[in-house]
């Protein structure tokens, strides 16, 4: 079964019938306006066709607009892993996991996950920041609150757990610095907090302070062992927020912010702590380092956005193409093969990520832990030329969402769903037996219907009906998984795919 544009489970000819529906069509409307001795007959045919095709296209325009609903726009690549904003408000994350690096509730110790999987209890977020420092994670909601989760602790102790930033109210943007964060908020101002890790591993947050002086700011970023800030007018200002013991907990009192000389008309900013690089009004990139020597980079492209070090840099040109300099994720300088029409750009330490204009992420560099997007066709796990990411695929039971740290996965003929958390949801009772052969036999109970599987097998049973999958059960990232035919044929339930919107829905 070849899944190509369906919104069900069998094989969709809506494409062709379309067509042959629309030449039906013209040849009606033709012997109509002959005047042929059946044109009454044949023009109410001739309406009720244009009926039924005006009803496709409005359906068609439906599934368009739920699909941009669905669409990346903004991504964040780190140490082999990549977190991505969705613009219905969901935060999906691929790539490495050995420990616990995607911060995924329950601190799961698989080594990588295969396909994008949705952070569960994030919602209505309009802002992601990975910070690379301290390595976890923050995401602004629409309300203006702060949230953070991931892995808080180099000695092994995560608290993946999500968790809001007491305090914080108003942000429209934030950045992770090396014991504190930066706020942008929604009136332009700036603020910030220190944070401190306990023998536990668990945050602790202090009290938000605002660093005087700053206003009307449009992006902030943050530099070890300084901040910065760019203002409505394009100049570029510095301060260093300093952390002082009090009373057993950390305050901060940000120094005053000083203007960087040299740098103007500046939009958006990267930081390190050599310096930073500065887009300008004109689509031109400079560089100045922590002495205030200012120099042009590439000034021969015409840019849009900048990302990563000027060790290793990514640059998006205004007609959508990518160029890499420095030490890149590939080894090759210059423009990036493959890439067009796009509108995002991140730089992670060993791989490079992307945005379309269709909302889709795409990956190139190191692969080997997934966190281009997808399966690498190298040994050595690289990826030369840019591949899409697999699709984050939504997982509707019983009209809730799937909560699962494992991914929904398209792949063959089929779509394979981890069963163990799939179970659970639909109430289902799952046991493994290992038969007198050696083989471990998984049962699934869902009423009063029985089921059976195998993996590696194409074999199932309905009760004592045996019958094939289209695909061969198997284990991704630590979770076994299922076709969702064994869910519909094996157990009855109904099951539908629609790859445009990348939606599996099982209801009873």
């Amino acid at each position: 079964m070849k899944m190509l544009n369906t919104t069900s489970t069998r094989k969709s000819n809506k494409s062709g019938k379309a067509w042959r529906g629309l030449l039906a069509f013209t040849l009606l409307a033709a012997i109509v306006w002959t005047g042929g001795p059946h044109s009454t007959a044949i023009a109410s045919g001739q309406q009720a066709a244009a009926s039924q095709l005006q009803g496709q296209e409005q359906k068609q325009a439906v599934q368009a607009v739920e699909a941009a609903a669905r669409s990346f726009t903004q991504i964040e690549a780190a140490h082999n892993y990549t977190i991505a904003l969705r613009s219905d408000g969901t935060v999906w994350a691929w790539g490495r996991n050995l420990w616990g690096e995607l911060g995924l509730e329950g601190n799961p110790g698989f080594r990588n996950t295969v396909a994008p999987v949705r952070y569960a209890g994030l919602s209505d977020i309009v802002y992601i920041h990975i910070n690379k420092s301290d390595q976890n994670y923050m995401a602004v909601k629409a309300d203006g609150t702060v949230w953070t989760w991931g892995h808080n602790d180099s000695s092994g102790q995560e608290q993946n757990g999500l968790r809001q930033v007491a305090g914080a109210a108003g942000v429209a943007k934030v950045v992770g610095g090396y014991g504190y964060d930066i706020a942008l908020l929604n009136d332009g101002t700036v603020s910030t907090w220190t944070k401190q890790q306990g023998d536990t591993g668990k945050l602790s947050f202090g009290k938000p302070a605002a660093v005087k002086g700053l206003n009307q700011v449009v992006q902030i970023a943050y530099g070890y062992p300084k901040a910065y800030a760019v203002k409505k007018d394009g100049t570029v200002w510095s301060w260093q927020p300093v952390a002082t013991p009090r009373e057993g907990a950390e305050t901060i009192k940000p120094t005053a912010p000083t203007k960087l000389s040299g740098l103007s008309g500046v939009t958006s900013i990267v930081a390190s702590n050599s310096g930073v690089l500065a887009l300008d009004t004109k689509g031109k990139a400079w560089s100045m380092d922590e002495n205030g020597k200012k120099q042009a980079l590439y000034p021969i492209l015409t840019l849009k956005e900048i990302s990563g070090s000027a060790d290793s840099l990514l640059l998006l040109t205004t007609g959508g193409e990518v160029f890499a300099y420095g030490q890149t994720s590939t080894g090759k300088q210059g423009k990036v093969r493959g890439l067009t029409r796009i509108k995002h750009i991140a730089a992670g330490e060993d791989h490079g990520v992307a945005i379309d204009e269709d909302g889709k992420a795409w990956g190139w560099g190191h692969n080997k832990f997934y966190e281009a997007g997808g399966p690498s066709v190298r040994s050595d796990g690289m990826v030369y030329t840019p591949m899409l990411a697999r699709p984050a695929v939504d997982t509707i039971i019983n009209g809730q969402w799937l909560n699962s740290i494992y991914p929904t996965l398209p792949q063959g003929e089929t779509v394979y769903v981890p069963i163990k958390d799939a179970a659970k949801a639909l109430g289902i009772t799952m046991n493994a037996v290992v038969n007198n052969e050696g083989f471990r036999i998984y049962t699934l109970k869902y009423k009063e219907r029985f089921a059976a599987f195998r993996i590696g097998d194409t074999e199932a049973k309905a009760g004592n009906v045996t019958f094939e999958l289209p695909e061969a059960p198997i284990v991704y990232s630590g979770a076994t998984a299922v076709p969702y035919q064994l869910l519909e044929q094996g157990l009855g339930l109904t099951v539908q795919w629609n790859e445009q919107l990348s939606q599996l829905t099982i209801s009873d």
